[in-house]
């Protein structure tokens, strides 16, 4: 074996990398927070593509020190990254969901342990004004190590959270030889079961930050409303900031915007400070309003939201900024039905505004005194005495039941809205203990009354 057994190691998570830190990208000057268009940063460099790959049936297989930078990878194929392996031909996909996908026996696996070695080739320019470099994989499932140049680099696993390893001594002027070896399974597969499909590779975005030789490098944020007494407005809001940086303590100097781009407050700081908001606009679902922290020193620039909300609990209530809110939606797993795990910001935002019209997959509006349908036109209300539940979509009952995916519907032409005084159970096939008597539908027959205001025009 051409590695040490890092992953059957319980004592080995990580090897050589950097500690955990908040999620942001630099830039050599002041940009908007780059959350969504980090490309855009004059210090990051995507390393995704096509790479070369080759798949071993199991550890034991891999002989070859393929990392080595003279390595004649002539029988190698090619890959996409990020992708994962079963989608292109290698092994084969496999799902479970309270079983292990293998023999229980922690913290090992198989010893037909799969894994496929990567190997990519990348040209790198210096920065004299960030000339550390720092190598970031967001997600590879399930554990993995990493050689530049033939030096090796480090181990880690984890799949679903970031790596990062500084690399700056390791990389060249001109091109690089990059190197992976992922192993489909590890120790942390034991704890990282899932019912899913289980899919394996490099299967998030790999990068390269270029940063100064002095910088943030970690921080925190955290907000305190100083509310008008017992009401819910809010007089100020104090923030309180702490930063640690990479190796010595520099300046930064911070500026805060409203969304609107007001300037709000600007100060310098070492190590921590705390500024005041009067008057904040405050956080929550139906208005998601944020500011935008600015985080300057001598070479970079890192640009953060903000968010001011305070959520509490008052006997068994959930309070937003002292109102009762109650949570509905869907448990949401990154997949794609063509990618799997290799979900776009497109699909993210697909998911976000998907239309779940099944009552039973997204909970329906529950405990509501009345419902108002409405066009430009006309409109229609239900109420009663009773809560009820309701749920509207532009598919029939029969259509519903007739096809088994979403894609697969045909739109009715009208709205359909169902009205329901109770449900007999929580819906979609839930695991868990016996159903709670309240949401039982135990009765032969029943009477219940709620009145249908008639359609009216609407005036403009």
């Amino acid at each position: 074996m051409i590695v040490p057994k890092h992953y059957e190691n319980l004592s080995v998570l990580h090897e050589g990398t950097m500690p955990d830190r908040a999620y942001y990208i630099p830039a050599g000057q002041r940009m908007e927070c780059l959350t969504m268009n980090r490309e855009a940063s004059d210090r990051i460099q995507m390393l995704g593509g096509t790479w070369q790959f080759r798949y071993y049936d199991s550890i034991y297989d891999l002989r070859d020190t393929f990392y080595e930078t003279d390595y004649d990878a002539a029988g190698f194929d090619e890959i996409p990254v990020p992708g994962v392996w079963q989608n292109y031909g290698y092994d084969r996909h496999q799902y479970t969901n309270i079983r292990y996908p293998f023999p229980a026996d922690p913290p090992y696996v198989p010893p037909d342990n799969p894994c496929g070695a990567y190997i990519h080739h990348f040209f790198y320019e210096k920065n004299e004004d960030a000339p550390r470099s720092f190598l970031v994989f967001e997600g590879v499932d399930s554990c993995f190590y990493v050689w530049l140049n033939g030096i090796y680099i480090g181990y880690s696993q984890v799949s679903h959270a970031q790596a990062e390893f500084e690399i700056t001594d390791a990389l060249r002027e001109g091109e690089n030889v990059l190197a992976v070896l992922v192993l489909k399974w590890c120790d942390g597969s034991y704890l990282e079961d899932q019912d899913k499909l289980r899919m394996s590779g490099i299967f998030r975005d790999v990068y390269l930050l270029r940063r100064p030789k002095q910088c943030v490098f970690d921080y925190f944020i955290n907000t305190e409303i100083l509310w008008r007494g017992e009401s819910e407005e809010a007089d100020s809001a104090k923030i309180d900031l702490r930063v640690s940086y990479l190796d010595r303590v520099i300046p930064v100097r911070a500026m805060v915007l409203d969304a609107a781009g007001r300037e709000v407050a600007r100060f310098a700081f070492e190590g921590s400070a705390s500024f005041t908001i009067p008057s904040p606009r405050l956080w929550n679902s139906e208005d998601p309003y944020l500011y935008t922290l600015f985080l300057e020193t001598a070479r970079e620039v890192i640009a953060e939201r903000i968010g001011i909300r305070e959520v509490t609990v008052r006997g068994n209530v959930l309070l937003i900024n002292r109102k009762p809110v109650k949570f509905r939606g869907v448990n949401r797993h990154d997949s794609d039905p063509v990618t799997g795990p290799v979900v776009s910001i497109s699909r993210m935002r697909r998911d976000l505004h998907e239309d779940y019209i099944r009552p039973q997959e997204n909970g329906s509006h529950c405990d509501c005194d009345y419902v108002t349908l409405c066009d430009n036109s006309y409109s229609l209300t239900a109420y009663s005495t009773v809560p009820f539940s309701f749920n509207a979509s532009v598919y029939t009952q029969e259509e519903l039941t007739a096809k088994a995916h979403n894609y697969e519907l045909e739109p009715c032409g009208s709205t359909v809205l169902c009205l329901d005084v109770r449900q007999n159970g929580i819906g979609s096939n839930s695991c868990g203990p016996r159903l709670q008597e309240k949401y039982r539908f135990d009765d032969a027959a029943f009477t219940y009354d709620m009145c249908l205001l008639p359609a009216r025009e609407v005036q403009e």
